[in-house]
């Protein structure tokens, strides 16, 4: 009913770092967009969802320098964890900072427990 997709860009080139949330028409097979949901970091590489259907993690792979004024911020790589609703929005929960150094993110997943 659903179809989720990562937007990754970078900030210099003014480019959104999001998940961009689509429903299905399911008389016609069209997607229809319906949010942008922030990954509340940068480089959305891969996301998951939990396999009860519920929940959305997304792993933002690049830790980037944001220049703020005269001060410099880094914001690090990080998984974002969104809770789904029952009409497909996402809503962000929190975020969790990876220290990968200057390596990227490669790859994040959900494991069900046995």
């Amino acid at each position: 009913r659903f179809v989720y997709v990562g937007n990754r860009g970078t900030p210099a080139a003014g480019r959104r770092n999001e998940i961009a949330v689509f429903r299905i028409n399911e008389a016609t097979g069209e997607p229809v967009l319906i949010q942008n949901a922030d990954t509340h970091g940068f480089t959305p590489r891969t996301f998951s969802l939990d396999p009860s259907g519920r929940l959305l993690v997304v792993g933002n792979q690049s830790s980037v320098s944001v220049r703020d004024g005269n001060s410099t911020t880094e914001v690090p790589a990080s998984l974002a964890v969104f809770r789904i609703g029952n009409d497909g929005t996402l809503t962000f929960v929190e975020r969790h900072d990876v220290a990968v150094g200057r390596k990227p993110l490669w790859w994040t997943g959900i494991v069900a427990r046995r």
